[in-house]
């Protein structure tokens, strides 16, 4: 009983994970102007459904494999994130985060201080700019 349980639940979060990063698609520079006054002329925030996508380089990949669930529960528990992945074949951590709570430079400044406290660093990242989609 116990064990259909966990591979119930354990299957639901794969779908819903799943079903999560597929809600969101890169946006052009055009469509983003058009999403930004639409939202400022319908009253709403100005980066609403708006998120970037940050896929990090880390100087010890390894570090990260280690302690990647501790770092994940860590930034879901302080709202920093809407998701989080470890990509194993770019050896990349990739994070999306909601644009209406942060900047770039805010989450950055936030983000470099906890991974700090894991010993991890840094080489480098990429952004993209996602809306959702709301499939």
């Amino acid at each position: 009983m116990r064990k259909t349980i966990l591979v119930a639940t354990l299957g639901f979060m794969c779908v819903c994970s799943f079903d999560l990063t597929a809600q969101y698609q890169e946006i052009s520079a055009r469509d983003l102007e058009s999403k930004i006054y639409l939202n400022h002329q319908q009253g709403f925030a100005n980066f609403k459904d708006l998120y970037t996508e940050f896929t990090f380089t880390l100087e010890d990949y390894s570090k990260l494999t280690s302690s990647f669930n501790q770092l994940k529960e860590e930034l879901i528990k302080k709202d920093l994130c809407v998701s989080v992945e470890q990509k194993g074949d770019s050896k990349a951590l990739v994070i999306l985060i909601d644009r209406t709570k942060f900047t770039t430079d805010e989450f950055l400044k936030v983000f470099k201080g906890i991974l700090e406290t894991y010993s991890l660093y840094l080489n480098g990242y990429q952004e993209k700019t996602m809306v959702f989609s709301g499939k």
